[in-house]
């Protein structure tokens, strides 16, 4: 089973009050890690409005709760749909909505990247530094499409190419 893919539904999955087309699956059977022997983590992202999430967490908590489930037993009927007997093998489902990524992460609306991927940010180029703040360099999640830990690694890479540019030395890498 490929690592990540990306799936339609054969009609899109109502989600906090908007019409989502498909899903992107992460399976971590690659990492020992991340369960125990003969386990594995699935994760399941879905586009998702913040303002939906957070007004119905902070006024109906019963309501939350069981939007959650609705939405965890639909992504596993897909599932099962697409992988026939996974649902009898699924131990565990969490559902994180973009208030929790804000309450574990502190990023604004609950950005679990630091872009919402689109063709348009894709493209998108930041500039590392701010003007008249010398010797000050930005690296992250927020200053390169995408987002997760691999492009904070390849932004921090990006600055210090340019560091060692701005101070006429070769960029070199090496292994750790």
């Amino acid at each position: 089973m490929p690592h990540f893919l990306t799936f339609r539904f054969p009609s899109p999955l109502p989600v906090a009050g908007e019409e989502v087309p498909r899903a992107s699956l992460r399976v971590y059977n690659f990492d020992p890690t991340v369960a125990p022997p003969g386990k594995t983590a699935m994760f399941v992202f879905l586009d998702s409005n913040y303002d939906y999430w957070k007004k119905l967490r902070d006024e109906d908590r019963d309501r939350y709760r069981k939007e959650k489930d609705r939405l965890a037993s639909a992504v596993l009927d897909e599932l099962e749909r697409r992988f026939p007997g996974i649902k009898n093998k699924v131990e565990v489902t969490d559902v994180a909505t973009p208030p929790t990524f804000e309450r574990f992460t502190g990023n604004w609306k609950g950005a679990y990247e630091g872009w919402r991927i689109t063709p348009q940010a894709l493209t998108m180029r930041m500039a590392k530094t701010l003007p008249g703040l010398a010797n000050f360099w930005m690296a992250g999640q927020w200053v390169e499409p995408g987002g997760g830990l691999a492009m904070v690694q390849v932004s921090g890479r990006h600055v210090l190419q340019l560091i060692c540019h701005a101070d006429g030395r070769e960029f070199v890498a090496t292994e750790a």
